[in-house]
């Protein structure tokens, strides 16, 4: 089974610029000051026999350009392992997969046991969302995790 929240959240200050180069206008992002966000992406799922993957909603992540992403792992006995994505989308329809640092393949071992870790990069795309992925979990075989995403404008 897998859990899906498509519910959008806005928080944007834009201003329309003139590119002259292309004789076009586009959107500007105000940053005059730091801006500083945490919002919660999964709420404590857990992954059993019935639920081995989650994406988050999407996250309209204007005018943000660092992220760090909380990570609150429990395990129950020996689940496999935990793969969470990064997921970024210029129009939120269409899917990347972030893959500079450690996010190529941000994976939990369940034999390492519970982790609260944090583990940041950089937004390069209007919307950002997150999945994780379970293998090797049953009714007594568990992971549950809670992520959070704090955005920051530099």
């Amino acid at each position: 089974m897998t859990t899906d929240n498509i519910t959008e959240i806005e928080t944007i200050s834009t201003a329309r610029i003139l590119d002259n180069d292309l004789n076009e206008w586009e959107a500007g992002y105000l940053m005059a000051y730091r801006r500083l966000k945490t919002v919660r992406m999964i709420d404590d799922v857990e992954f059993n026999n019935d639920i081995v993957s989650c994406t988050s909603r999407k996250f309209l992540s204007i005018p943000y350009s660092k992220f760090e992403l909380l990570i609150d792992i429990t395990i129950d006995n020996t689940p496999t392992d935990l793969l969470i994505e990064v997921m970024m989308s210029e129009d939120g329809a269409r899917w990347f997969k972030h893959m500079i640092g450690p996010f190529g393949d941000l994976r939990y071992v369940g034999a390492a046991g519970n982790k609260m870790e944090a583990v940041g990069g950089d937004i390069r795309s209007r919307y950002v969302k997150l999945k994780a992925t379970a293998t090797g979990t049953d009714a007594t075989n568990i992971f549950t995790l809670s992520l959070d995403i704090t955005l920051a404008s530099m």
